[in-house]
């Protein structure tokens, strides 16, 4: 993943391989064609990532990541369940804190209906920018308001 060679993360996947999504858990992706469309869009919505630490057992690799887009950080975990053959069978990705992870929800969500026809596209492309702006500008007020409300309360 850090060689955004989708392909050979792909090659040591299972045919029938199950990835779920970051933002909704009812959406999944599930074989190699979609696997390959989520890992895809995942990696192009980010301008750098990088694993940063690694935990195994004998069927769990867990991976920590650190991902950078539009000036943000993000901070998450891959987890992948592994056969006996060393293949993994279920791909999950969840990360942190909220705001990065619902922005890069949405650029995922671009990248993936690129090739979804234009309809599907041009909402996508209408919907996300406004969301994004509104989740940094949101996330900002949270914070200024919240140390405010702590500090009055000591």
């Amino acid at each position: 993943m850090e060689n955004r060679d989708v392909e050979g993360v792909i090659e040591s996947w299972t045919d029938d391989v199950v990835c779920k999504s970051l933002g909704n858990e009812q959406l999944g992706f599930r074989g190699k064609d979609e696997a390959r469309l989520f890992v895809s869009a995942l990696l192009n919505g980010c301008d750098s990532f990088e694993y940063t630490e690694e935990i195994r057992t004998h069927d769990t690799l867990i991976l920590f990541l650190r991902a950078r887009f539009q000036g943000l950080t993000l901070h998450g975990i891959d987890i992948l369940r592994i056969n006996e053959q060393g293949q993994c069978t279920e791909f999950a990705v969840r990360v942190r804190p909220y705001m990065q992870a619902s922005i890069l929800v949405g650029r995922v969500a671009i990248n993936l209906t690129r090739g979804g026809g234009l309809v599907r596209s041009l909402l996508i492309r209408l919907m996300i920018p406004p969301l994004s702006f509104a989740q940094r500008i949101g996330y900002r007020i949270y914070n200024r308001l919240t140390a405010a409300a702590l500090r009055r309360q000591l």
